[in-house]
């Protein structure tokens, strides 16, 4: 019976250390009090103890860094990177922007176009008309595509455009933003639907020293 009870007290300090990192430090220290003021038990047995225990305490130890590291991938901002707009022109000094290493800063069709490979946005001092945006959908007749307006809040309004059999869809978006209080516009857009909200979250990082 002493043995059984041995092997439990073992168990539990084990469980310990899993689920309470450091009070099961504490229940395994327990443990191996007990454990001594009983006969001793075999080497394979004590060996086994023992590596259990170890492999336990790595577990414990490597919890948190795979819940950081979970977290960063839940950021989809943590792959970008602060990007000064103040070389552009004299106008933007003092703003910048999150967006993927080594992107490139060019005239676009109102203002600076920052972008790298799928990454593109647009911002603008004059370009902030959100009903402009939604009204220019019904001019899509005219070029033979279907357009609509996907969703429209205060400061957002998201499109799409398609050929006139439903094919070939697109999408964009035209948000403000205020950075330090200026209003600016900024645009955006693709083949995917759920990327543009990384596109969106880019805009909305726009910030002014």
């Amino acid at each position: 019976m002493n043995h059984v009870k041995l092997g439990l007290v073992c168990l539990v300090g084990a469980c310990a250390v899993v689920a309470c990192g450091d009070k099961a430090v504490e229940g395994s220290a327990s443990g191996t009090a007990a454990s001594s003021a009983a006969p001793a038990k075999s080497g394979a047995a004590a060996s086994a103890s023992a590596s259990a225990t170890a492999e336990a305490i790595a577990s414990a130890s490597a919890a948190p860094s795979a819940s950081a590291s979970a977290a960063a991938n839940d950021d989809p901002l943590a792959a970008l990177v602060d990007t000064d707009l103040s070389s552009f022109h004299k106008l933007w000094k003092g703003f910048s922007v999150k967006a993927p290493q080594g992107a490139t800063i060019k005239q676009g069709s109102y203002g600076p176009r920052i972008e790298k490979d799928e990454f593109k946005i647009e911002l603008s001092y004059t370009h902030t008309s959100l009903d402009n945006t939604a009204s220019n959908t019904r001019d899509c007749a005219s070029y033979d595509q279907i357009c609509a307006v996907v969703e429209r809040t205060k400061d957002l309004v998201v499109t799409s455009a398609s050929d006139k059999d439903g094919k070939n869809k697109t999408y964009g978006f035209h948000m403000l933003v205020r950075p330090g209080g200026t209003l600016l516009g900024c645009t955006g857009g693709g083949p995917d639907l759920e990327k543009l909200k990384l596109l969106q979250q880019a805009c909305a990082s726009v910030t002014k020293n």
